[in-house]
Order: C-alpha cells, then structure tokens, then sequence
C-alpha cells in the first residue's frame, strides 16, 4: 500500500472522527434546571457529576434562585426548562391558571416518620410548643410557600389564626443569623439549615413542630421537579432521560452514606459534622408524582386561603409517557 493510500486513509478516519464527535457533541439537548439550595437536590448534583445526565444526552446547567416563587418565575418566563421547589409554589401557580406540572418526586413527608421542614425556635423565645406563638415573630422563606401551609396548619391545629403571629420572610441560608440577633423568635427550616440552627449553641435552639400537617398516614409531596405543560408535551424524551439520571444518582447516594456527606460538604457548604447529623437527600415512596400525594395539599392550600380558585390534582401532575425513551 502506498504512502499517499495510508494517508488518505488516515485523513478519511480523522474526518470520520471528527464528524462523530460534532454529531455527538450536537446530541446533548440542552436543559436549564432551577433550584436554591437544599439538601433535597444533591441527587441532581451527583448525576452531574458522574456524568448521568451526559449519557442520557442532556446538557443540565443548574440554575441558583432564592425561593420557590422565584424559580416558579423562572420556568414560567422560559428563563428555566425545569424546576426544584416546594410543592406549594407550582400548585399555587397552576391555581392561577399558570400552566406549570409536577412530574418528579423529591421528598415526601409522612409524619411523624419522615418531616421535611421544621419549626424551630431559640430558648429566649420560650416557644414550648405551637399554642406559645402567639404574639411571636416567625420567619418564612417567602410568602406563599411551604412554610406558610405548615404554619398555618399548626396554628389552627393549636387554636390560633394567622393574624395571632408576626411574619417576616427571611430566606432559608439567613434563618440562622436572624435567630441568634434576635430578629425572630421562631424560623421555619429545611435541611441542612434546620440542624444548622439546632447545632449553635448561641440560639439554644429546640424543635416546636415538625412536617407540614400534623399527622400524614399516606404519602404527601413535600418538594419536587416541575415544568410549563406545553414543555413537557414537547419534551417527553428529556423529562424521562432527566427522571432516569437523577434517580439512578439517588439510588448510588442512599446506598452510600460517606458518599451523601462527602457530597453535601462540596455543594453546600456544609461542615462533615454538621453532615453527618443531616437526612441529607429525604425520604420518598414513590419517584413519579402521583394525585394522591399531591391532593391533600391543596386541600389544605384551599382551607387555609393560599389557592382561591378550584384545581384538581390531576391538573397538577403529569406522570409522563414512560414508553418514551
């Protein structure tokens, strides 16, 4: 074989390969995610990490907001594909005739097994339990969200009204210093900010209510990811190769409790300590949003005036076409 045919050759194989690379490369659809920080998204983090979401053929730039409204923004305005939040802010959203569903579970609550969010207060605040409210300061990470359903259901569950209270919205990573200034009394945390606060000795901190609702038998969605409706239509393949990734992440992090830690430290700053103390990733029973874990919030949600108009679960969940691949 001649010296031109062996280069020709190699200058075809090149190409080839150049080619498949550019194909490759063109393959990965982009998705931007929203969230703000919380130890319910490391399984997210880890599928970066170990490239999951690469061999699914997605693109995945996190995106960090603040609150839950402000990601529901976000997705609404097309500044986000998807989104991670509380459940409340998309149902309240879909109330309001804004398009957005559910289709991938975070965290669920079953209390009193399994609490996603806390209410806890400092040892000067002398708030023994719920009824002691009355006339306090309380913080919530944004007006409409998850903290203020829970509050809202320990007060009626202890007698008192929403207007019994003082509300300030401070969010969650500030919860910490606003409690040991003393500009509140009492703050409604997730993790690992809740045993952040527990952990200061400074506050004196100790638990005044757990979960949501008093008492879930079932299931109920505390957080998850959602998405516009007409994206999801459209986008049926990216949302189930986005669902497959994260949940093959989750299942590698609780089977390895060095590897959440180890995780935890990285993306949220945390200390090992501090880690080690933490139910890092939650607990969940189902992995697909069902109606059934979302109904009995907005429920809630409808007795206590945060949704005004009637919605249906099965308007809120899309449990996606799974033949698709």
């Amino acid at each position: 074989m001649s010296k031109k045919t062996i280069g020709s050759i190699v200058s075809a194989i090149v190409l080839f390969a150049g080619v498949a690379a550019g194909t490759s490369a063109q393959a990965q659809t982009p998705v931007r995610v929203a969230n703000f920080p919380n130890s319910f998204v490391l399984p997210m983090y880890h599928a970066l990490d170990k490239g999951y979401f690469k061999e699914n053929g997605l693109d995945v730039d996190i995106l960090s907001y603040q609150t839950g409204p402000a990601v529901v923004s976000a997705v609404v305005s097309g500044g986000a594909d998807i989104a991670w939040s509380a459940s409340i802010p998309p149902i309240q959203a879909r109330a309001n005739g804004v398009p957005v569903q559910l289709f991938l579970t975070a965290a669920q609550e079953r209390v009193p097994d399994h609490a996603t969010l806390w209410l806890v207060g400092t040892g000067k605040a002398q708030v023994k339990s719920v009824a002691d409210l009355k006339g306090k300061t309380v913080m919530i990470n944004a007006n409409g969200g998850g903290c203020e359903l829970a509050l809202r259901e320990h007060l009626a569950g202890a007698g008192l009204k929403w207007e019994d209270i003082k509300r300030i919205v401070v969010p969650f990573p500030e919860m910490q210093a606003a409690l040991e200034l003393g500009k509140a009394d009492v703050g409604c945390a997730i993790e690992p900010f809740y045993h952040a606060i527990l952990a200061n000795k400074a506050i004196a901190a100790y638990t005044v209510a757990s979960g949501i609702f008093t008492k879930t038998p079932e299931p109920t969605l505390s957080n998850g990811f959602f998405a516009r409706e007409d994206w999801l239509k459209a986008h049926q393949g990216t949302a189930i190769k986005f669902e497959q990734a994260y949940t093959r992440a989750r299942k590698e992090l609780e089977a390895n409790r060095d590897l959440q830690i180890k995780l935890a430290t990285k993306v949220l700053g945390i200390t090992e300590s501090l880690a080690r103390d933490v139910d890092l990733i939650g607990w969940r029973q189902d992995s697909y949003v069902t109606t059934g874990a979302v109904a009995p919030i907005i429920e809630a949600m409808r007795q206590h005036g945060q949704i005004k108009t009637a919605v249906s679960a099965a308007s809120v969940v899309n449990t996606l076409d799974h033949k698709q691949k």
